[in-house]
């Protein structure tokens, strides 16, 4: 990814909600879309809708790349 695709995602992100933002940090540090659930207390489901949705506000696809993006975003 480039520092230019970086930055527009950087600009992407401010949009997401604040469970999507939290879903996206918890992805990045590793978790899975059950353990995300749990620890936000959300069925495994309903997580993976947020990431959907991270997916389509971001422009990518991909749960690596949500998570690469998250730590290139310094969210982790």
């Amino acid at each position: 990814m480039t520092l230019a695709q970086v930055e527009q995602a950087r600009r992407r992100a401010e949009s997401l909600t604040a469970r999507q933002r939290e879903v996206m940090v918890l992805l990045s540090r590793g978790m899975s879309s059950a353990e995300i659930g749990a620890a936000l207390h959300r069925s495994r489901d309903t997580v993976e809708n947020h990431i959907a949705a991270i997916s389509r506000v971001l422009g990518v696809r991909g749960r690596t790349r949500i998570a690469v993006l998250g730590v290139r975003l310094g969210m982790v």
